[in-house]
């Protein structure tokens, strides 16, 4: 389907396709002149990462040296997303680091170096345990220790820690890697309900979104935080240009009482949808405007081609915890 729309803003006046059969419908919207997103038969199987058999994460917390929250949840998703560009598979041979002085940075490494067993895909699942554990209010984020184990033996651990000491909330640093970082907005006095995100590194794409008008639907940061950590690792589980039908993810419970779902498809089965579109996707969707504007509410999104061609429609929703059995969209630890 093609749409003709000006990209002479940032913030446009946009039409959205919101998905009718599982998720969001907008207040005041009619729903008979939305295209559904059809979910395939297969689909429970596209939505919780892939478990390894035997695979276990064990955290330590050292509770004396605290993390920012903010920066930490947005250098979890970095992180996750720059691991997400290999394969799930691949042996990890040297450290991967996320490294920002100040702020809180990771450090993966093998056990035994040269032994072929530390996978990227073990990683991603032990960021997963670590954030999951982090959002708990009985733990917090604190710098920490995550020992990655198969079959009871340790093939590899992960550092999260604060290089260089403490900093404040607000100075952002320039990381040492690709991944942009973007100061924490601090009040959403000026809010922006819809828009449209583009990027120089990102050419003929680009991310619409839109806002719930009813400000009572608010999602925890940590809920909208752990959904998309599921996100990334479910989508890093596929090669990169395989393409995508539909993707399902979900928060862990943090203590809000409430789970935050995330659900998006290929618009009308056009087979175009990639998951290193996906995942570039997931990561805009974060660190450009949900954090950036401060503002954590249910919305609805499209990925766009050259701005007139829809790839992809997806919704990310709230629901409470009495009704978070199982759906058939993400198993809740």
């Amino acid at each position: 389907m093609k749409r003709f729309l000006p990209l002479t803003s940032t913030c446009l006046p946009l039409q959205f396709y919101v998905i009718s059969a599982l998720t969001l419908s907008l207040p005041g919207t009619n729903n008979n002149i939305f295209p559904a997103l059809q979910i395939p038969s297969n689909a429970t199987k596209l939505t919780e990462p892939v478990p390894v058999p035997g695979f276990e994460a064990i955290i330590t917390f050292d509770r004396t040296k605290p993390l920012d929250a903010d920066q930490a949840r947005i250098n979890f998703i970095s992180f996750l997303y720059n691991l997400c560009q290999r394969e799930a598979t691949s042996i990890i041979t040297q450290p991967e680091k996320y490294y920002q002085q100040r702020r809180p940075s990771f450090w993966a490494i093998a056990e035994e170096p040269g032994s072929q067993q530390l996978q990227i895909n073990h990683v991603l699942l032990g960021l997963n345990e670590a954030a999951k554990a982090m959002v708990l209010p009985q733990n917090g984020f604190y710098t920490a220790e995550v020992q990655l184990m198969l079959n009871q033996q340790q093939i590899g651990e992960i550092h999260i820690y604060v290089p260089g000491g403490y900093a404040d909330n607000t100075a952002t640093i320039p990381a040492t890697n690709s991944t942009p970082t973007f100061p924490i907005a601090r009040n959403n006095t000026n809010e922006i309900a819809r828009g449209l995100i583009v990027d120089r590194t990102w050419r003929h794409y680009a991310v619409a979104w839109l806002y719930d008008e009813d400000k009572s639907k608010a999602i925890s940061s940590n809920d909208i935080f752990t959904a998309l950590m599921d996100g990334l690792t479910t989508a890093a589980q596929f090669s990169l240009n395989t393409y995508c039908e539909y993707l399902g993810a979900g928060s862990s419970e943090s203590g809000s009482g409430t789970i935050a779902d995330i659900v998006l498809g290929s618009y009308a089965h056009t087979s175009k949808l990639r998951y290193i579109d996906v995942k570039k996707m997931l990561l805009f969707m974060y660190t450009k405007f949900i954090v950036s504007s401060n503002t954590y509410r249910e919305f609805s999104f499209e990925l766009q081609y050259d701005v007139v061609d829809i790839l992809a429609v997806g919704s990310v929703t709230v629901r409470s915890v009495a009704s978070s059995g199982n759906d058939g969209i993400t198993a809740f630890a």
